[in-house]
């Protein structure tokens, strides 16, 4: 079965969005890698020890994923 134009372009508009999902994944652990994998600090009594386990869970709490972002922002002196 053919896709529809607008079919073809959600179709590709989504794989645009994993790639770009997958390249900010990779740059964040690469950051950490680099920093020595330090504990980034998620919330209260919450602690990551294992970035890229952390961010390979499709099910990532919203709140773990602003705790990152923070914590790169830190990292980098607000440049991300």
């Amino acid at each position: 079965m053919e896709l529809k134009q607008s079919e073809k372009k959600q179709h590709v508009d989504l794989h645009r969005k994993i790639a770009l999902r997958e390249r900010l994944i990779e740059k964040a652990i690469e950051i950490w890698r680099k920093e020595g994998a330090p504990v980034v600090h998620l919330g209260p009594g919450e602690n990551c020890f294992d970035l890229e386990k952390l961010l390979s869970n499709p099910d990532i709490k919203a709140e773990h994923l602003l705790a990152v972002r923070r914590w790169l922002d830190k990292i980098n002196g607000g440049k991300n």
